[in-house]
């Protein structure tokens, strides 16, 4: 579902890299996963928010520590992935240690719901950044509901 959520970003103006697929003209391919977000460039005061969708749970703690280091304080980091809610829970504390915002939040829909913007997405974390992210996911998606604190996405 990675894809299509990502083509959709794409369509809606936001510079996206990704891990091995989509390589367009509108994209930057990257081979390396320590290079597998999305990137929005067009946010308040310059900040990049960061998309990652892992295939599991070790695959998303790899993701956001090999990223970790270049985020600096205000970014937000968006997990779309299904995993543990113990691992969202602990990524969130560790990157808000850092003044970073972090939401967890997994998608139901399946690949069309991703092609059309029609997915459910079940989001974790703070209120402001909720409100933050609505324009993304409002572009992924029709119901988008903010669950509880880090982890209730899951």
């Amino acid at each position: 579902m990675g894809a299509p959520m990502a083509r959709r970003l794409l369509q809606a103006g936001h510079r996206v890299r990704v891990f091995k697929s989509l390589a367009r003209k509108s994209t930057r391919a990257c081979h390396r996963r320590r290079d597998y977000r999305i990137r929005r460039h067009r946010v308040r005061r310059g900040r990049r928010d960061r998309f990652c969708h892992g295939a599991d749970t070790p695959d998303v703690e790899a993701i956001v520590a090999k990223i970790e280091p270049a985020l600096k304080a205000g970014q937000l980091v968006i997990d779309m992935s299904t995993i543990s809610p113990m691992a969202e829970r602990t990524i969130a504390a560790r990157l808000r240690s850092r003044s970073i915002d972090y939401l967890d939040a997994p998608v139901s829909g399946g690949d069309v719901g991703a092609r059309e913007g029609t997915l459910t997405i079940m989001v974790g974390g703070d209120a402001a950044a909720f409100e933050r992210a609505q324009p993304l996911f409002e572009r992924l998606g029709r119901r988008v509901t903010l669950m509880g604190p880090s982890g209730a996405g899951r």
